[in-house]
């Protein structure tokens, strides 16, 4: 089975299938004002296309996450600290629910190294099963660039309590 992935177009973006999440960065070095709108534009619509695929996914089918995933990346839930793709899907595949939605109420994105990294900043809530009251959640994903796509490093997820 294939994931179904966002490929970004800066005019617009359509959904397309793939085993790799592909957004096409146009973020390269530039030195005009014009360029630097480009590359904001794009690490800002790279970031809400990425957030829009990963909460579908995971309201949908949590073990389509895989693909945003290495070895390497690391997933904080919580208290707990999890690395490496196959540890990291059994988290969020074993938590103690059977359906959530997510809504985001917030999304703020900055570019975060020189390699054309993205930070990506959610806030939101979520309701699980047949819960009436939404919780609170902030999560933080470190977006990396591999090749022409994008993976997760790091994503710390915590729910906000009070």
């Amino acid at each position: 089975m294939r994931d179904c992935i966002i490929a970004l177009d800066l005019s617009n973006y359509r959904t397309v299938t793939q085993t790799d999440l592909t957004f096409n960065s146009q973020a390269q070095p530039v030195s005009s004002r014009a360029g630097l709108a480009i590359v904001m534009a794009d690490f800002r619509t790279v970031a809400e296309q990425f957030t829009t695929f990963y909460y579908n996914t995971f309201d949908a089918d949590r073990k389509g996450l895989a693909a945003l995933y290495r070895d390497g990346s690391m997933l904080t839930f919580e208290t707990a600290a999890i690395r490496g793709v196959s540890d990291i899907i059994k988290q969020l595949t074993t938590l103690p629910f059977e359906k959530v939605v997510h809504k985001v109420n917030t999304l703020d994105a900055q570019p975060s190294n020189e390699q054309g990294g993205i930070l990506v900043m959610v806030t939101g809530a979520l309701l699980v099963d047949e819960e009436q009251r939404p919780m609170n959640y902030t999560q933080a994903f470190q977006l990396l660039p591999d090749g022409q796509s994008y993976y997760v490093y790091n994503d710390v997820f915590r729910l906000i309590y009070g």
